[in-house]
């Protein structure tokens, strides 16, 4: 078979969502499709969507997708793209399809890609678009609100009440000492938020989202896809950050009911604070399965992560079950030459994508 890889186009929309339900197994409409990739406030319109079709048929059989992103470092703002999707029909894998589209799409003009580009990956995945790239190690923490669940959907019966017994026991050892924070977390709106936002940017100096009024609205009141939740967090009286936090009705590949902390900022960046808050959220949501969150770049939110029970991909015994991930960083700006460390982001959930 012979292969050709170009842009997409409009009419290649379908194509793609076929290949995300029949070889990914995620049901992707063309609601959400257009909201991250049409929709999305930070999009200039050359950002490139690389497909590869079968010459004979002109079938699509591949894609990488680029999401438009605009960071913010100091006082400027920047345009950047995420490498969020690329599949190959199972039919067509397992020949160089995938570093063909990557090549293509890095032999063009790399102004349409940003400043820099963005890829999260999986470190055992070596391809054209990540082989040269800077960057460093993520992870994924998580708190099973049902371990037996879990393990089940996971593993098998068996394994889930075994499992359900040992993060019962490791979730109370990290659990042992609590924050006695005086917290309430109060349902808030856009504008609260962003005010957050603008009083905290004034003062940091980290690479980070840019949360404009128009990111918001988009991120978390037009995206088709989950629940999101806002929160003011109210310490001792008075405002002392936001967080957001989502439903999702599955994690992965596996029918699990999941809640997200998707964003937050805190004022003073209080790790008691930070600690009290997301306890009362993990607490609030009774009817999922998993509770999931990154803070890969801010380690003292972290270690509190681990004091409410949170579990890190990179340690047992997640990390059997979860391939560690990578923070890759195709850079074409000079302003981010040394951006490829940890302590220069400030990186929550909903910038993942």
């Amino acid at each position: 078979m012979e292969y050709n890889t170009r842009l997409m186009e409009k009419e290649d929309i379908d194509d793609i969502l076929r290949i995300y339900r029949g070889t990914a197994g995620i049901t992707h409409d063309r609601a959400s499709f257009e909201w991250q990739y049409i929709s999305n406030p930070a999009r200039k319109g050359t950002e490139p969507q690389i497909v590869a079709e079968e010459i004979d048929s002109g079938e699509i059989v591949g894609f990488i997708l680029s999401t438009p992103w605009k960071l913010r470092w100091g006082a400027k703002a920047y345009h950047a793209t995420i490498g969020s999707d690329a599949f190959v029909d199972s039919n067509h894998r397992k020949r160089g399809l995938y570093n063909r589209m990557a090549e293509f799409m890095l032999s063009r003009d790399t102004s349409a890609l940003g400043e820099v580009r963005i890829i999260f990956y999986n470190v055992n995945i070596k391809n054209a678009s990540t082989s040269s790239a800077d960057g460093f190690e993520t992870s994924i923490s998580l708190y099973l609100s049902n371990p037996k669940r879990v393990a089940e959907a996971v593993y098998d019966i068996k394994a889930g009440r075994a499992m359900s017994s040992l993060y019962s026991a490791l979730r109370n050892a990290n659990s042992a000492r609590r924050t006695r924070e005086n917290v309430e977390l109060r349902q808030t709106d856009i504008g609260s938020i962003q005010d957050v936002y603008e009083k905290w940017r004034q003062h940091n100096e980290l690479i980070h989202t840019d949360r404009s009024i128009e990111y918001l609205h988009w991120r978390f009141l037009e995206d088709p896809t989950k629940r999101h939740d806002l929160h003011t967090v109210i310490h001792n009286g008075e405002e002392a950050g936001y967080v957001v936090s989502s439903v999702s009705e599955a994690f992965g590949e596996y029918a699990l009911r999941t809640a997200i902390i998707s964003d937050y900022i805190i004022k003073g960046d209080d790790p008691d604070v930070f600690e009290a808050a997301t306890r009362q959220i993990v607490e609030s949501y009774d009817d999922v399965d998993v509770v999931m969150a990154r803070a890969f770049a801010t380690p003292r939110y972290q270690e509190r992560l681990r004091r409410i029970g949170f579990l890190e991909s990179l340690r047992f015994p997640l990390s059997h079950w979860i391939r560690p991930g990578f923070f890759a960083l195709r850079i074409f700006n000079e302003d981010f030459r040394n951006a490829a460390v940890r302590d220069e982001w400030y990186l929550t959930q909903s910038d993942c994508f």
